[in-house]
């Protein structure tokens, strides 16, 4: 029997390395849509909401005073966090769900609710900075999913846009509190108040993420990862996946025209 060449064995065992880690991410992403798919049905969300870091805290209940939701890394952990610091520990708020069974039953239930969206190219740079193994056309994928339902839902809720909310989020507060009736006090435009904010959110995320790289992972601006996410946009936005970002793009204008203020009717 001829010897194996030297160096063999460790290529075998890189290729089956490589083998199962391919394997692994298309599990993941099998999961992750069966996962998506559960959270489509208000019946099921105690289901969902188990097999996540924070458990069914984040469920609506009587107590709900407001519901903050988008699809992840569109804005929706600042908007929440600068929202609940304005009002005060005792404030009940339900985020972070980033499914379109959480918006059911908000409707249903006539919760208050702001829903943040934002481009999807950036979004979706965003997420796969976050975590990569998703690959681009399953993000595009759950995109498409969460926003076409969204689209159906959205007026019967306030609809904001990133920069609406990262740029001017007492004029969000304010819309929500003209449209729902209630009270709100406004968060403090500040650069004190937004650094206390982004603070919180590095707390949280390191207490419900503490195995990950905070570089990577804390949803607030980061220059360490400015290369990654500009490489993830340049590949989202490559020929191959130019029909399935079309209609994100198209998804995404038609939730916009529900985020621009209409102006007060005249008596």
């Amino acid at each position: 029997m001829t010897s194996p060449e030297p160096g063999a064995a460790g290529r075998a065992e890189a290729a089956l390395t490589s083998i199962r880690a391919g394997l692994d991410a298309a599990s993941r992403r099998g999961l992750r849509r069966a996962k998506l798919l559960v959270g489509d049905y208000p019946a099921l969300l105690p289901v969902y909401l188990r097999l996540t870091p924070e458990g069914t805290d984040r469920n609506i209940t009587d107590r709900t005073q407001l519901v903050v939701e988008g699809f992840p890394r569109s804005g929706t952990t600042f908007a929440a966090k600068a929202i609940t610091m304005a009002q005060g520990p005792d404030f009940v708020l339900t985020n972070h769900v980033h499914t379109t069974g959480i918006l059911e039953v908000a409707r249903q239930r006539e919760v208050p609710t702001l829903v943040v969206v934002r481009h999807p190219v950036d979004c979706l740079a965003s997420y796969l900075v976050w975590d990569p193994v998703i690959g681009t056309k399953t993000v595009l994928w759950e995109y498409l999913h969460y926003h076409k339902a969204l689209a159906d839902l959205a007026p019967h809720f306030v609809i904001a846009t990133f920069d609406q909310v990262t740029n001017d989020l007492p004029a969000v507060a304010r819309r929500v509190t003209e449209r729902f009736d209630i009270e709100l006090a406004t968060p403090e435009p500040s650069a004190d108040f937004e650094r206390r904010v982004r603070d919180a959110i590095r707390d949280d995320h390191a207490r419900f993420h503490p195995s990950r790289e905070p570089g990577t992972g804390v949803p607030v601006p980061d220059e360490s990862r400015r290369a990654a996410l500009e490489g993830w946009k340049e590949r989202l936005q490559q020929a191959d996946l130019a029909e399935r970002l079309d209609r994100a793009l198209r998804l995404y204008d038609e939730l916009r025209r529900f985020a621009t203020p209409r102006p007060a009717s005249c008596s």
